[in-house]
């Protein structure tokens, strides 16, 4: 089974989800969907249980966190090297974060560097309702001049 979501701006899902995204970096980027609640994943850095980033697309949300906290593991992400890795990166919602604006200079100067795309949907992430929900290591394309996203998973009933 494949599941396909394009995410176009005011252009209703098949399923009438109705998602939105914001380009914040414009690019193109192919890769697993890699990610979770952001403070997990910096707490993940450097152990068994974070997969290989290298070439892939970082998705994250947050909840419960403010700007500060935010911007602080945003930090951490630079400086462990993950935002030099990665191919894309897709942001969530952040829950209790009342001044986006911040953050989103924070992730532009920390990525200037860096050519991939940066996207924010506030479809996932905690307390979403209507939310869609993004299959770890899952195949992922971003193209912000289309708008989309599309995200892909298989399902093989020969894997264990």
């Amino acid at each position: 089974m494949t599941q396909v979501i394009n995410i176009i701006n005011n252009f209703p899902h098949p399923d009438n989800l109705n998602l939105k995204i914001q380009t914040i970096k414009p690019g193109l980027a192919t890769g697993k969907l890699i990610g979770g609640n952001l403070m997990v994943v910096n707490a993940l850095y450097k152990t068994e249980y974070l997969p290989n980033l290298a070439g892939n697309i970082l998705f994250w949300e947050e909840i419960d966190e403010g700007n500060s906290a935010v911007i602080y593991q945003l930090h951490q992400l630079y400086n462990s090297g993950i935002l030099k890795e990665i191919n894309g990166l897709v942001i969530g919602h952040i829950k209790n974060a009342p001044n986006f604006k911040n953050i989103k200079n924070t992730i532009l100067d920390l990525t200037k560097d860096y050519s991939y795309p940066i996207v924010k949907t506030n479809r996932f992430g905690h307390g979403v309702t209507n939310f869609i929900t993004f299959t770890e290591g899952s195949l992922a394309h971003i193209d912000t001049q289309k708008h989309l996203l599309v995200h892909q998973t298989k399902f093989n009933n020969n894997q264990p």
